[in-house]
């Protein structure tokens, strides 16, 4: 598994159009409720980051709560895309409670500049807005966790519920789902003391081959580790997912 714990703040960021309602600031936050949207699609739609022109080199794009199923990463030193130095073709999933997003691997990303180009004419979502929306943008250098045993993934979906003097039960979906991550690692106990616990929101991969076995979750409440020697030590932890 990949941990994406520290990205770019996204501090000088532009698009095609944005929504005045939903406008692109809402990606500086980690919030993937917090969504932005394009003001229209009757074309492409884009988003530039720059970087900086000391910016470090980075490798994993995750893209959360969009609404598009393909876009292409891509790179160039400036912000001129007429052939740009990285062009990754990039295919979103769904996961198992209907969230579309990806975790992408851009290789040795030194590029000043960024852009997320959603092409025209794709088909959207249904039930979502219109127009190209998104989440999350997170852009970084992953860090690896030590070899994970088993994940038991728990989808969440709270409801009220009433019971009747009868003994009947109805029960109303609240309206947000959620999942959560219970985690077993084992591995050398050098790896568990590197594997800094220091982070209160990340992107997480399950590294399965789809870019859908990706979560934004909140670090741990607390982690149980084992050692039994230096060679064979184990830890577990329940990350819940950022909704």
């Amino acid at each position: 598994m990949k941990l994406l714990k520290e990205y770019d703040s996204l501090t000088v960021i532009a698009a095609s159009g944005s929504n005045a309602q939903f406008p692109l600031i809402n990606l500086q936050s980690d919030e993937p409720n917090l969504r932005w949207w394009a003001d229209a699609y009757t074309g492409d739609v884009w988003i530039t980051v720059d970087r900086g022109a000391l910016a470090p080199a980075i490798d994993t794009v995750f893209l959360n709560n969009a609404n598009f199923p393909m876009c292409r990463l891509q790179g160039n030193a400036t912000n001129e895309w007429t052939s740009p130095a990285v062009n990754i073709l990039a295919n979103l999933g769904l996961d198992r409670i209907s969230n579309r997003k990806g975790w992408f691997d851009l290789g040795a990303f030194t590029q000043r500049w960024f852009r997320l180009f959603i092409p025209a004419a794709q088909t959207l979502d249904v039930g979502e807005p219109t127009v190209p929306a998104l989440g999350n943008l997170l852009l970084g250098s992953y860090v690896a966790i030590p070899t994970v045993g088993e994940v038991q993934c728990r989808v969440i979906s709270p409801k009220n519920v009433q019971q009747f003097i009868n003994g009947r039960i109805r029960k109303k979906f609240l309206g947000v789902r959620r999942q959560s991550l219970g985690i077993s690692l084992s591995d050398d106990w050098a790896l568990f003391r590197a594997f800094r616990l220091d982070w209160d929101i990340a992107a997480l991969s399950a590294d399965l081959g789809s870019p859908a076995d990706a979560w934004l979750v909140y670090g741990p409440d607390e982690s149980n580790g084992t050692i039994r020697h230096l060679e064979d030590a184990d830890d577990s932890m329940t990350l819940d997912e950022v909704v």
